[in-house]
């Protein structure tokens, strides 16, 4: 992938990520910074066409059979997802017993067998259940991307009868709301064949410029005037026709955006360095951010240190310096869990794996 898109690509991945963080922190101290909440639900859409993006490059040219893309795919989801579940656990024992009131309506531990195992198949949110792993909600998110993960290699990689009844027991297994939000996901596989299989420049640098900030401007407005799509329909909350409606909106703008970023010859190059390291642990902000934020709530109200604003700022600083070290532990670990499930396919296959420089884990 050309440098200067990935870099811009990976300034989409933080922003998105912090969008999400801002949000969540706004509501948890009563809607602090309200302009703030507009962003965290766009955010995932975002990621959600970033993933297919990203995944259509490594099948292109990185993980080209089927055995290598999952080794990579699992390793990148469960480094983090191992982590992101035994260290919800254990934040939410220890800031529900300083201060319960913060866990109010937010805090699901009941029939904890159940919800583990929902969360280990990545079925938490296959159809029109939503089983939430204690006080983390935005896991509910790594469900429809772990099926678009193995659903888009079945795609790829098989061929046939088995890849046709495969994908057929596996969309029936999620269900039409991770399907529908499928249709996003792919746009970002488009996006990059555009982007690769294009001989020649489709536009003028000057228009790839004029369309790259119109989108901009398109994909930030939108959060603020959603409420004026109004489609009286109700069929289900995963599938209100308005969402859907501003959604799928801003998923255009964003593969807009992306698509003449590619033409425009504009560079975020000389940031490139602080842009990699923020984004090298923005997977772990985005699992691990909401339980450590209502950690770092009850841990102040429970010795009355600041409130409001400070104490908004502070978590603000705290979260995400919390996260990187913890990433050391989890995201920065992805090449033992690499080896791991590199072992486990080559051993379901009957073949010894090697392990040598190009075991390069993707994101």
């Amino acid at each position: 992938m050309e440098t200067r898109t990935s870099v811009y690509l990976d300034i989409i991945r933080v922003v998105a990520a912090y969008a999400v963080l801002f949000q969540h922190l706004s509501m948890a101290h009563e809607n602090l910074f309200p302009a703030l909440q507009n962003f965290g639900h766009f955010a995932v859409i975002a990621f959600f066409v970033l993933s297919g993006y990203v995944i259509a490059f490594v099948t292109t040219a990185r993980e080209t059979n089927f055995q290598t893309y999952l080794s990579h795919r699992f390793a990148r989801i469960f480094s983090v997802m191992t982590g992101a579940w035994c260290i919800t656990v254990i934040a939410d024992i220890a800031g529900f017993s300083m201060a319960p009131d913060v866990y109010s309506d937010l805090l699901a531990n009941d029939m904890a067998v159940i919800r583990l195992f929902a969360h280990i198949t990545f079925l938490h949110e296959a159809w029109f259940v939503s089983v939430q792993w204690y006080s983390n909600q935005p896991l509910w998110s790594l469900s429809y991307e772990f099926w678009y993960y193995l659903l888009f290699g079945v795609f790829v990689f098989l061929r046939g009868w088995l890849r046709a009844g495969l994908l057929v027991a596996g969309s029936l297994l999620v269900g039409p709301p991770i399907m529908i939000y499928g249709l996003i996901w792919y746009a970002g596989v488009v996006l990059y064949r555009l982007h690769n299989h294009s001989r020649r420049r489709p536009v003028s640098t000057t228009l790839a410029r004029v369309m790259f900030v119109l989108s901009l401007v398109m994909a930030c407005s939108i959060p603020y005037w959603k409420h004026y799509i109004d489609i009286p329909v109700t069929i289900h909350r995963k599938l209100d026709p308005s969402v859907l409606a501003t959604d799928f909106l801003f998923a255009i703008a964003v593969c807009t955006n992306i698509l003449f970023f590619h033409y425009s010859n504009i560079s975020f190059c000389r940031i490139a360095a602080p842009v990699r390291f923020l984004a090298g642990f923005s997977f772990s902000l985005y699992v691990f951010h909401f339980p450590l934020i209502l950690l770092y709530q009850a841990l102040f109200e429970q010795w009355s240190i600041v409130s409001g604003t400070v104490q908004f700022l502070m978590i603000l600083l705290l979260v995400p310096v919390t996260v990187y070290g913890l990433s050391f532990i989890t995201e920065k670990r992805k090449r033992l869990y690499l080896r791991f499930f590199t072992t486990l396919f080559a051993w379901l296959h009957g073949k010894v794996p090697t392990f040598g420089k190009s075991n390069q884990v993707t994101r």
